[in-house]
């Protein structure tokens, strides 16, 4: 009666995936004035896009000349209007001359646009595609600031990008192929921006080169096929950058959290290290399979025939995050095994070492292992000691 030993040795890495992000100022609003026959100016503005925007004028300079409007003035533009009238400037007394200068901050939407907090967003991936967020709201590496709302989703290039909410598409660039983890890289970045009916806009960020599948002015569904994934911008890997953000009256977007549709129906908060299904709403439902669930009653009667090898070796599953570890008895005897683990960022979910009574040619679980921190990186090791029983 002899003792053996065997091993398998694992190590897994986290990737923190960076970001892009996008500023809310519209270069298609345009503040002009004419000269008025009365003497002095007629103020006007263009609004060239294709949703409402919202400009803000102020006078750091002004001589001899009167306004029909307090300042500083601010006003709503339609979206793709014209020669809108905004005001007057007469001069006080026409004997003497006039002069003024004049800034104008333009804001993509509305400033005092307030988010519809019930509307529950999808994930933005394919109906039953399940990924995990590498990084979360208020993400130290990237996800602070104004950006501090946002998510990074890891997925290989070319994975299909969908919109998590209905809107217009106000926005698309897909003509980069570059990208890095740099600053440099930032405006790089392809995207597909869409408005919202209540103001707010999403961004869907490092869309591979021409990976774009809609266009400026679609209106799209939730769930719709919008673009592809890739690695484009300031990134240091492949994912997707999501957020939805308000403008603000600085001529900022400012990230904002939102809550999205779970598996189950009910509302979920996303949270960094965790996979999460997309459900779309009146698709059919599939089968869920989440590691953070697995429990050991449910692998406790787990029995599998396997072939004749005369060896002993671990099996290893990978289901998010969760390994599940079985050995499989390949020899024509009974064996009692001891298995010892070394774990690093890992939990294991029986005390160890394990010890089990494994009949001959059959596979039994022995037990799972699971992140303890999320944002870490882990790795293990496992040793098995074994001897024929009868």
């Amino acid at each position: 009666m002899g003792i053996k030993s065997i091993k398998i040795t694992v190590f897994f890495i986290s990737l923190i995936l960076l970001f892009n992000s996008e500023a809310a100022f519209s270069r298609d609003v345009k503040v002009y004035y004419k000269k008025s026959s009365a003497g002095g100016y007629d103020f006007y503005a263009d609004n060239n896009f294709n949703i409402d925007c919202w400009v803000k004028i102020e006078f750091p300079a002004i001589k001899n000349l009167e306004l029909s409007v307090d300042l500083p003035f601010s006003k709503s533009l339609s979206a793709n209007s014209k020669k809108k009238f905004l005001f007057k400037a007469r001069p006080v007394s026409k004997r003497k001359g006039y002069s003024m200068k004049y800034s104008y901050l333009s804001i993509k939407g509305d400033p005092s646009a307030s988010h519809d907090d019930s509307y529950r967003y999808l994930f933005p991936y394919r109906h039953g595609a399940k990924f995990k967020i590498s990084q979360g709201y208020k993400g130290k590496a990237t996800h602070y600031g104004e950006n501090k709302y946002s998510l990074d989703f890891g997925m290989k290039t070319g994975t299909r990008i969908v919109a998590a909410r209905e809107g217009l598409v106000v926005e698309v660039k897909e003509d980069s192929n570059i990208g890095g983890p740099e600053k440099k890289y930032d405006k790089h970045g392809n995207y597909v921006l869409i408005y919202h009916s209540d103001g707010t806009f999403a961004n869907y960020v490092h869309l591979k080169q021409n990976g774009a599948i809609v266009n400026v002015n679609d209106r799209v569904n939730a769930g719709q096929l919008i673009g592809l994934s890739g690695n484009t911008g300031r990134s240091s890997g492949p994912h997707l950058h999501f957020s939805v953000s308000k403008p603000t009256y600085s001529g900022k977007r400012v990230t904002i959290p939102v809550k999205f549709l779970n598996y189950n129906g009910e509302s979920v908060d996303p949270e960094v290290g965790r996979y999460y299904y997309s459900t779309h709403y009146g698709k059919d439902g599939y089968k869920v399979i989440l590691g953070d669930d697995i429990r050991n009653e449910q692998y406790e009667s787990y029995f599998k025939k396997i072939k004749s090898t005369g060896k002993v070796k671990f099996r290893t599953e990978v289901i998010d995050d969760t390994i599940l570890v079985f050995v499989r008895n390949g020899t024509n005897s009974k064996i009692s095994m001891v298995a010892d683990f070394k774990l690093e960022n890992l939990s294991p979910s029986k005390g160890i070492p394990v010890k089990s009574v494994v009949r001959p040619h059959s596979e039994v679980f022995v037990c799972f292992l699971r992140r303890i921190d999320n944002k870490k990186g882990y790795s293990f090791s496992t040793q098995c000691q074994y001897r024929k029983t009868k």
